[in-house]
């Protein structure tokens, strides 16, 4: 699993604090979405998202940090079997 986060307003990926790429293979693979948050945190950049990917597979998923961060501070109702939405 690889881990980078992505400017949505420049669609630049993190290389380093001063330099983005749009290339993903020259981006910074975070490894692990918390390590990626807390960079993001130190950037104060409010337009990152998380990208999430495989191998060498598209990207597998991508969220916007405020999202993810609102996701963890109100955790969606659990849906059961034969639960109604």
């Amino acid at each position: 699993m690889k881990t980078f986060l992505r400017d949505v307003a420049t669609r630049q990926y993190f290389r380093s604090a001063d330099h983005w790429t749009f290339d993903r293979e020259e981006a910074h693979d975070f490894g692990f979405i918390p390590q990626a948050m807390r960079i993001a945190r130190k950037l104060g950049v409010s337009t990152l998202e998380v990208v999430v990917s495989f191998e060498d597979s598209l990207p597998l998923a991508n969220m916007s940090l405020a999202d993810f961060l609102r996701g963890l501070s109100r955790p969606g109702r659990r849906r059961t079997a034969g639960s109604r939405a």
